[in-house]
């Protein structure tokens, strides 16, 4: 399967504002679900760029959004950093 991604993140896990912050500007092949995907992309971000993903009381404050790049209307999935662990 071919997906797109887009990374979010808010300042405030508690009442969250998302805001883009990486847009997938390819699609990438990859033989597993959606959210196995999303996984896979937030982590290795997270771990790239040295990335809060969580804050204190263990929400979060990164996602990643999606989408099927065959069918982008509607996200294929939504990965946030408690989907981790």
């Amino acid at each position: 399967m071919r997906y797109l991604h887009a990374i979010e993140s808010t300042e405030t896990a508690a009442n969250p504002t998302w805001q883009t912050i990486i847009l997938a500007d390819a699609a990438e092949d990859h033989d597993g679900t959606a959210a196995d995907y999303g996984r896979n992309v937030l982590d290795r971000w997270t771990y790239d760029n040295d990335a809060q993903a969580v804050d204190t009381d263990g929400r979060p404050l990164l996602r990643v959004i999606v989408w099927n790049a065959d069918e982008s209307d509607a996200p294929a999935a939504t990965v946030t950093a408690t989907d981790l662990a």
